[in-house]
């Protein structure tokens, strides 16, 4: 028996889901010309990053960071109410596409205990090793951006 060859015509677009996210970038700036991040570990894929997670419904993207600085970092204090850049990204096997609007936080306490603290990492870095550590390319540029200003002043 013969199989037919015909050209396959290509699946239309499907539209993809996107979750808005909001992240903070936990900043101390004890020392001005060397300011640290505290950056917190993947539950998925053990990789640094900053604390972020979805918006809540008639959530800000401002209070959103704010709030997970303090679930996934025990990071508390003043959050800028204007992102300082947004990145995008994709897991593994899933077809949603999140959408991540950057905040900075001046952190003014890390709290000992926090929700997540049994679930993940929390680390404190110098910002320049914050980068080397992060490997998300428009991360890495966000916060290259942050040091150039640093480094400006």
């Amino acid at each position: 028996m013969l199989l037919e060859h015909r050209q396959l015509e290509p699946e239309p677009d499907v539209e993809r889901p996107i979750v808005a996210q909001a992240a903070a970038i936990c900043l101390t700036a004890s020392a001005p010309d060397a300011p640290h991040v505290v950056l917190v570990r993947s539950r998925r894929t053990g990789r640094w990053g900053l604390p972020k997670g979805g918006i809540e419904p008639g959530e800000v993207s401002s209070w959103a960071a704010q709030r997970e600085a303090f679930e996934e970092a025990g990071v508390t204090g003043i959050v800028c109410s204007r992102p300082i850049g947004h990145f995008a990204y994709e897991k593994e096997g899933s077809c949603t596409r999140y959408e991540v609007a950057v905040h900075v936080l001046l952190n003014d306490l890390l709290a000992n205990h926090y929700p997540e603290q049994q679930m993940r990492e929390r680390g404190y870095f110098p910002l320049a090793e914050a980068i080397d550590l992060i490997t998300h390319p428009q991360v890495r540029r966000i916060l290259a951006m942050l040091m150039d200003e640093y480094r400006g002043r």
